[in-house]
Protein backbone atom coordinates (compact mmCIF):
# COMPACT_ATOMS: atom_id res chain seq x y z
CA UNK A 1 0.00 0.00 0.00
CA UNK A 2 1.45 3.29 -0.99
CA UNK A 3 1.84 6.21 1.02
CA UNK A 4 -1.31 7.87 -1.09
CA UNK A 5 -3.64 5.18 -0.74
CA UNK A 6 -3.14 4.96 3.22
CA UNK A 7 -3.92 8.97 3.27
CA UNK A 8 -6.61 8.08 1.26
CA UNK A 9 -7.91 5.02 3.41
CA UNK A 10 -7.69 7.24 6.36
CA UNK A 11 -9.57 10.15 5.35
CA UNK A 12 -12.58 7.69 4.07
CA UNK A 13 -12.56 6.35 7.47
CA UNK A 14 -11.87 9.31 9.15
CA UNK A 15 -15.19 10.70 6.91
CA UNK A 16 -17.41 7.59 8.01
CA UNK A 17 -16.94 7.62 11.83
CA UNK A 18 -17.93 11.14 11.69
CA UNK A 19 -21.05 10.45 9.00
CA UNK A 20 -22.37 7.50 10.91
CA UNK A 21 -22.08 9.11 14.12
CA UNK A 22 -19.03 7.97 15.44
CA UNK A 23 -17.48 11.85 15.82
CA UNK A 24 -16.39 11.13 19.25
CA UNK A 25 -14.32 8.10 18.23
CA UNK A 26 -12.40 10.17 16.12
CA UNK A 27 -12.02 13.20 18.93
CA UNK A 28 -10.40 10.24 21.06
CA UNK A 29 -8.42 9.30 18.54
CA UNK A 30 -7.00 12.75 18.10
CA UNK A 31 -6.16 12.89 21.57
CA UNK A 32 -4.64 9.28 21.99
CA UNK A 33 -2.56 9.71 18.75
CA UNK A 34 -1.24 13.20 19.86
CA UNK A 35 -0.16 11.56 23.87
CA UNK A 36 1.34 8.64 21.25
CA UNK A 37 3.37 10.76 19.52
CA UNK A 38 4.64 13.26 22.45
CA UNK A 39 5.66 9.85 24.83
CA UNK A 40 7.56 8.39 22.34
CA UNK A 41 9.44 8.06 19.06
CA UNK A 42 7.23 7.03 16.51
CA UNK A 43 6.86 6.74 12.40
CA UNK A 44 4.22 9.15 11.44
CA UNK A 45 3.91 7.58 8.36
CA UNK A 46 0.49 7.30 6.53
CA UNK A 47 0.30 3.91 6.96
CA UNK A 48 1.67 3.48 10.49
CA UNK A 49 -0.93 6.32 11.36
CA UNK A 50 -3.77 4.32 9.59
CA UNK A 51 -3.23 1.47 11.75
CA UNK A 52 -3.08 3.34 14.91
CA UNK A 53 -6.51 4.79 13.56
CA UNK A 54 -7.78 1.52 13.26
CA UNK A 55 -6.51 0.21 16.32
CA UNK A 56 -7.50 2.51 18.29
CA UNK A 57 -11.01 2.99 16.62
CA UNK A 58 -11.67 -0.73 17.12
CA UNK A 59 -10.81 -0.54 21.44
CA UNK A 60 -13.04 3.13 21.82
CA UNK A 61 -15.91 1.47 19.77
CA UNK A 62 -15.66 -2.18 21.12
CA UNK A 63 -15.92 -0.19 24.88
CA UNK A 64 -18.92 1.82 23.58
CA UNK A 65 -20.61 -1.43 22.63
CA UNK A 66 -23.02 -3.81 24.98
CA UNK A 67 -21.88 -7.30 22.97
CA UNK A 68 -20.52 -8.61 26.50
CA UNK A 69 -23.51 -7.08 28.97
CA UNK A 70 -24.63 -10.49 28.97
CA UNK A 71 -21.46 -12.20 29.92
CA UNK A 72 -20.86 -9.41 32.61
CA UNK A 73 -24.49 -10.33 34.11
CA UNK A 74 -23.98 -13.49 34.21
CA UNK A 75 -19.98 -13.14 35.71
CA UNK A 76 -21.55 -11.06 38.61
CA UNK A 77 -24.48 -13.54 39.29
CA UNK A 78 -22.10 -16.39 39.73
CA UNK A 79 -20.92 -14.76 43.10
CA UNK A 80 -24.22 -13.44 44.29
CA UNK A 81 -27.19 -15.81 46.04
CA UNK A 82 -30.54 -16.34 44.07
CA UNK A 83 -32.36 -13.57 45.90
CA UNK A 84 -29.48 -10.85 45.03
CA UNK A 85 -28.94 -11.67 41.69
CA UNK A 86 -28.45 -8.71 39.25
CA UNK A 87 -30.96 -8.14 36.38
CA UNK A 88 -29.32 -4.54 34.83
CA UNK A 89 -26.82 -2.30 35.03
CA UNK A 90 -27.77 1.08 34.69
CA UNK A 91 -24.98 4.41 35.00
CA UNK A 92 -26.45 7.64 36.53
CA UNK A 93 -25.43 10.78 35.67
CA UNK A 94 -26.10 13.98 37.52
CA UNK A 95 -25.79 17.36 36.10
CA UNK A 96 -26.73 20.52 37.91
CA UNK A 97 -30.37 20.45 38.52
CA UNK A 98 -30.82 16.88 36.79
CA UNK A 99 -30.14 13.28 36.69
CA UNK A 100 -30.07 11.00 33.88
CA UNK A 101 -30.36 6.82 34.15
CA UNK A 102 -28.47 4.88 31.40
CA UNK A 103 -29.43 0.90 31.50
CA UNK A 104 -26.30 -0.29 29.75
CA UNK A 105 -28.15 -2.89 28.38
CA UNK A 106 -29.59 -0.16 25.49
CA UNK A 107 -26.13 0.19 24.61
CA UNK A 108 -26.31 -0.69 20.73
CA UNK A 109 -24.17 -3.79 19.96
CA UNK A 110 -20.98 -3.02 17.49
CA UNK A 111 -19.99 -6.48 17.03
CA UNK A 112 -20.56 -6.34 13.22
CA UNK A 113 -18.67 -3.14 13.09
CA UNK A 114 -15.74 -4.54 14.90
CA UNK A 115 -15.45 -6.96 12.88
CA UNK A 116 -15.23 -5.29 9.76
CA UNK A 117 -12.95 -3.32 11.20
CA UNK A 118 -10.86 -6.10 12.34
CA UNK A 119 -11.10 -7.68 8.82
CA UNK A 120 -9.87 -3.76 7.20
CA UNK A 121 -7.35 -4.26 9.69
CA UNK A 122 -5.90 -7.84 8.85
CA UNK A 123 -5.75 -7.20 5.42
CA UNK A 124 -3.82 -3.90 5.51
CA UNK A 125 -1.50 -5.58 8.34
CA UNK A 126 -0.83 -8.52 5.75
CA UNK A 127 -0.06 -6.86 2.79
CA UNK A 128 3.77 -6.15 1.89
CA UNK A 129 4.58 -3.21 2.70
Amino acid sequence: MTEEQSRELLNHLVSELNTNGFSFVVEEILLRLEEDFEQKEVDRGSRQVLMFYLNEAIEIIKNHSNNNYDNLIGNLNEYLTQENKVKMISVELYEKDSTQVYNLADLPDYSELVDNLNNVRNEIFNEPQ
